[in-house]
């Protein structure tokens, strides 16, 4: 399968961008078959955090573990987009006739459910919650984005398609080629 044999780069809030490019960059120069996600989807869970996961917490709550903000899922989506249009812009400019330096890229989004809740538990506490009248319910999904970029189109993923990237000359160097 295509999936398997692609290279996921996982982008995180707290991450360098420059790392995140220099890595996609190489790996897309090397491979000219195998497509590159970036995604901002969750860590996947090793047997370490299962483990961890297992062990008692402290009863004691910090007061900001009561609030909670958008999900790193969510928050990393506008970096994930940074990062990839760094990518093309950079990519086209690197050596090769122009069929070389194209970059195919597909984008995917989608929700993640809160882990931990049936969809009938789920169901029970959004109803007690609109019978209460709490204007501000909990937001149960985790927005992610993926973004695959390759350098050969690739026939049948159910995604939306942005065209090939093409190098464009500014007007000066359009001039300058035009008096030679």
């Amino acid at each position: 399968e295509q999936r398997d044999a692609a290279y996921e780069i996982r982008i995180t809030p707290g991450g360098k961008m420059q790392a995140w490019v220099t890595n996609a960059l190489d790996f897309l120069q090397k491979n000219e078959s195998k497509p590159l996600i970036l995604h901002t989807l969750p860590a996947k869970k090793t047997q370490s955090m299962i483990t961890d996961a297992a062990q008692p917490v402290n009863a004691t709550k910090s007061k900001n573990q009561g609030k909670q903000g958008l999900s790193p899922s969510t928050a990393a989506v506008p970096r994930l987009i940074s990062v990839v249009e760094i990518i093309k812009r950079e990519f086209v400019k690197l050596d090769g006739s122009p069929e070389e330096r194209t970059l195919h890229q597909y984008n995917e989004m989608g929700c993640l459910e809160q882990p931990g809740e049936t969809d009938e538990d789920t169901r029970r506490n959004a109803l007690m919650k609109a019978l209460e009248g709490k204007n501000h319910l909990r937001i149960a999904k985790q927005p992610y984005m993926k973004v695959t970029l390759c350098r050969q189109e690739i026939p049948g993923m159910k995604a939306t398609y942005q065209g090939q990237v093409a190098k464009r000359l500014s007007r000066s160097a359009k001039e300058r080629a035009r008096k030679k």
